[in-house]
């Protein structure tokens, strides 16, 4: 009885698929080796798996959000989030009396999640993809990872829900305004602190950019104390963390936020795809590579986060 080898096309794991991508990427045209890693819907290629491991290494390294927010993943069509709107209350009750029964209409929300893409165009001069010592998988993995942190964090911070998630700031479904003030003064850090339920401050961080920082680092209490430990960069106890996609301390803007930004979900919706702009780049001396993943982000109890929002008309 003679034995038999049963072949298999090479999985995004596999070397081989590994060598076909990244030939393809340098313009090559043959994509037979990559049939199990093809998004058929969308045209491209998923990375090989230890070059997507990388990239989300580098994009969660040098994100803002991921290292706060709630992440996880979810395929298909649109979801939705429930989340329980009502605090839970142990009641004394008498040895033979029966439990309270309460009416829980209404004790539950639905946020509805949907699909963003986000992409680029990336280019890669031809000297460094042929040199036999340049890396060129960790290359683009590292430019795409720290490229996709930024544009997320600025969705994140200042998404409108229209062509990118809804961020921290939206005027309709974003953080809750804690203090309404023409400039910032102790008084109003005292009060945004006191403004987010002692629930959410447990974990809760200070959030603003770098010229509110300044100015916060600068600021004293009514003893003439700094209120900035600068030795941990904490204003009361509570970390502060630099995000300068946050807005400066001008008039209709939310310059400080405060909470705990894991009710801020980011939902990953599909793995970044990479498609060889082939034809694009033929006739250069570069290589050009599309890459794109999607996405949804939504902060599902707005009251976790208080910002401060700046007004002249007060």
């Amino acid at each position: 009885m003679s034995n038999s080898i049963i072949s298999r096309e090479p999985t995004t794991m596999d070397p081989e698929y590994s060598h076909a991508f990244w030939n393809y990427v340098k313009k090559s045209d043959d994509t037979s080796a990559l049939h199990l890693g093809a998004i058929d819907s969308i045209g491209g290629y998923e990375l090989p798996s230890p070059d997507a491991s990388r990239f989300i290494e580098v994009r969660n390294n040098h994100s803002i959000f991921r290292k706060l927010a709630t992440v996880y993943g979810a395929s298909g069509g649109k979801h939705n989030i429930v989340a329980y709107e009502h605090e839970d209350v142990f009641e004394w009750i008498s040895e033979h009396d029966d439990f309270p029964v309460e009416d829980i209409e209404g004790d539950f929300s639905m946020t509805s999640i949907g699909s963003y893409k986000l992409g680029t165009i990336l280019k890669v001069h031809t000297n460094l993809a042929e040199d036999a010592c340049f890396n060129l998988e960790r290359y683009i993995t590292n430019r795409l990872g720290k490229s996709c942190a930024k544009a997320e964090d600025d969705a994140f911070t200042n998404g409108d829900g229209e062509n990118a998630p809804t961020g921290i700031l939206d005027d309709t479904e974003g953080a809750e305004t804690g203090v309404t003030t023409d400039s910032i003064t102790y008084d109003d850090i005292v009060e945004l602190f006191f403004s987010v339920k002692p629930e959410y401050r447990e974990n809760a961080v200070w959030m603003m950019n770098d010229k509110t920082a300044m100015a916060l680092r600068k600021m004293k209490d009514e003893n003439g104390f700094p209120i900035w430990n600068h030795n941990s960069d904490t204003i009361f106890g509570k970390p502060v963390i630099i995000n300068n996609y946050m807005p400066d301390a001008e008039d209709g803007k939310k310059p400080v936020a405060f909470g705990d930004f894991s009710y801020y979900w980011i939902i990953n919706r599909r793995r970044l795809c990479v498609r060889s702009l082939i034809e694009k780049y033929i006739l250069t001396q570069f290589l050009g590579v599309q890459a794109f993943e999607f996405l949804d982000a939504k902060l599902i109890r707005k009251d976790a986060i208080k910002v401060i929002t700046i007004s002249d008309n007060i």
